[in-house]
């Protein structure tokens, strides 16, 4: 290697070791991970009464009066990244709830706000898995 080649693979190497980290750190930031979600095996919450629900083919969905929603799949989903976003009045995606992460748990998601439903999109296919409605 010449003294050119050396200096130039020592800069290269320099600014990797900026531009990736920065680059990673800028990634990370933008991750949106809902800490009020829990996710059980059980259906329902303990000392929960149950308001609304509803159910489809693929899922069914429970609204209780401590502003706590129950999504219960039917069946394990074939799309690996499955979000939950509430249903605005309008029928379009509204706020993000949480993910699905486990097909086989009940995954117990905490609204600000009554709701109309809720919409499961696949983020990676960019569509609509399914719409439950209240």
């Amino acid at each position: 290697m010449t003294s050119g080649l050396r200096k130039a693979h020592k800069y290269i190497w320099l600014a990797l070791t900026i531009v990736i980290p920065t680059v990673m750190a800028f990634a990370i930031k933008d991750l949106q991970f809902p800490a009020k979600n829990t996710q059980t095996k059980t259906g329902i919450p303990r000392n929960s009464a149950v308001v609304k629900g509803v159910e489809n083919d693929v899922a069914w969905l429970i609204l209780t009066k401590y502003q706590t929603i129950s999504v219960n799949l039917k069946s394990p989903l074939k799309h690996p990244s499955s979000l939950v976003y509430e249903l605005n009045k309008d029928g379009s995606q509204g706020r993000f709830l949480g993910q699905l992460t486990n097909s086989m748990i009940v995954h117990h998601f905490e609204i600000e706000k009554p709701i109309s439903g809720i919409i499961i999109y696949d983020a990676l296919k960019e569509s609509e898995i399914t719409k439950l409605t209240f």
